[in-house]
């Protein structure tokens, strides 16, 4: 059973919701998984995330990244994939994404959800 699953059943059980449709049974679940998700880029970016905290420190302190933002490098490597082609940036890409989330300074940095139909 997946984290989120348990966490769905804790809440069901909280509300008294007795019979839970298991979205696996009819394979929502499974397909959702193989196209919606890869288990091996999370991977990639842990890895790279471990290594920049051994390098720079943690996100929070945006060490060793001197005088360019989170976003400034996003764009460098974004810019390189483009040229190139190599998917090893992709997961680089997402983590300045992430480290722009966690410490970012933006100044109008915010979040709020926006519908996009």
């Amino acid at each position: 059973m997946t984290i989120t699953n348990y966490i769905r059943n804790c809440l069901h059980q909280r509300l008294g919701i007795v019979e839970i449709i298991k979205p696996h049974s009819v394979g929502i679940l499974s397909c959702w998984e193989k196209t919606e998700w890869s288990d091996e880029f999370i991977t990639l970016m842990r890895n790279r995330l471990l290594m920049g905290r051994m390098r720079y420190g943690k996100i929070k302190n945006s060490g060793g990244r001197g005088e360019k933002s989170s976003i400034d490098f996003l764009k460098e490597r974004l810019k390189r994939y483009e040229r190139t082609g190599n998917m090893e940036l992709l997961p680089d890409i997402a983590n300045f994404a992430l480290i722009e989330f966690v410490s970012g300074d933006h100044k109008l940095r915010h979040f709020k959800c926006e519908d996009r139909t």
